[in-house]
């Protein structure tokens, strides 16, 4: 199971930047969004949406290292569908 939440949490990181929701992780982990919510909470210490936001984070934290891009440009290149996140 644990194998699960960690596989997961990599395909979270690598598609973080499009549009996720829990139905679609939970099916990725052959599990009911119920189990995948627990079980995923269990093994990493955060919900998935809390992961979710903080692998966008991460991203953009890169981003504003690397770039000279727009603070705004890259908020909605690493998945943040508007400014107030």
């Amino acid at each position: 199971d644990r194998r699960r939440a960690v596989e997961a949490a990599l395909w979270i990181d690598d598609n973080s930047h499009v549009g996720i929701d829990l139905e679609q992780a939970a099916r990725l982990a052959d599990l009911s969004p119920f189990h995948f919510l627990r079980l995923f909470s269990n093994v990493l210490g955060v919900t998935p949406h809390q992961y979710l936001v903080r692998s966008r984070l991460r991203h953009a934290a890169r981003l504003l290292t690397d770039d000279d891009i727009a603070v705004t440009d890259i908020a909605y290149d690493v998945g943040f569908g508007d400014l107030s996140n």
